[in-house]
């Protein structure tokens, strides 16, 4: 047992320092696929934090889990609408991971001029809008948040910030998913720290920049408290 308990760690070893470009399936659950020496890999996204975060498939066959991206291996740019499709089901599972992030903010760019309650539609969210100060809240928020804002500008959609409850997405994972973020100044010392991601979608009608907010300095393995996403006419 020892013996296959080692091999096993020898592989999973080998394939992740591997530089493996993956491919789309085009499946959310199951959305990455490559050829690694004739094995046929598969990778599943998992419910996490309850379980790991990444499942490794072999011919079929669970190898082994993963908690993160290994920094060898190259995830391809998503299609926008995989990517929106992906992004829903992550949501729903309560996971508000960099994948969420950058489906919503691609959703976001998509979506024409518009009221909070085109969000929730574009966003594919449940729950009722009520008006809050400057704002309106939907109510329940997403599952892995504690509170989802919309605010408009000119009766049209501004910004949506989202606090999060569940383990948010990671700087390295914000940074493989929407491309190196700008780290920006605080106003104050005593507030988080804030990264901004700019995202364009091609013949898009807006852009959108993703802020993730992390309460500690956030080097690669920080993970953010909360996010707003910013619209701006293109």
């Amino acid at each position: 047992m020892e013996e296959a308990a080692g091999d096993a760690d020898e592989a999973h070893a080998s394939l992740a320092g591997m530089a493996i470009s993956w491919e789309h399936t085009g499946d959310g659950e199951l959305p990455y696929r490559a050829t690694v020496n004739g094995a046929e890999l598969l990778l599943r996204v998992n419910d996490f934090p309850a379980e790991p975060l990444y499942s490794l498939l072999v011919n079929g066959r669970l190898a082994y889990d993963l908690e993160d991206w290994p920094g060898r291996w190259v995830r391809p740019g998503i299609p926008p609408d995989l990517l929106r499709r992906a992004a829903v089901v992550q949501a729903r599972r309560g996971r508000v991971d960099a994948i969420v992030a950058n489906g919503w903010a691609s959703a976001l760019c998509a979506l024409p001029r518009g009221r909070a309650g085109d969000v929730v539609s574009a966003l594919n969210l449940d729950g009722a809008l009520a008006a809050g100060i400057g704002h309106q809240v939907l109510d329940p928020p997403p599952p892995g948040t504690s509170r989802l804002e919309i605010a408009e500008d000119h009766q049209d959609v501004f910004t949506i910030r989202v606090r999060l409850t569940a383990p948010g997405p990671s700087r390295s994972d914000l940074d493989a998913m929407l491309g190196r973020g700008d780290e920006v100044p605080r106003v104050h010392f005593d507030q988080p720290y804030p990264v901004c991601y700019r995202v364009t979608v091609d013949g898009a009608p807006y852009r959108c920049d993703v802020f993730a907010y992390f309460t500690d300095p956030p080097n690669a393995q920080a993970t953010a408290e909360s996010l707003m996403f910013r619209r701006q006419a293109s």
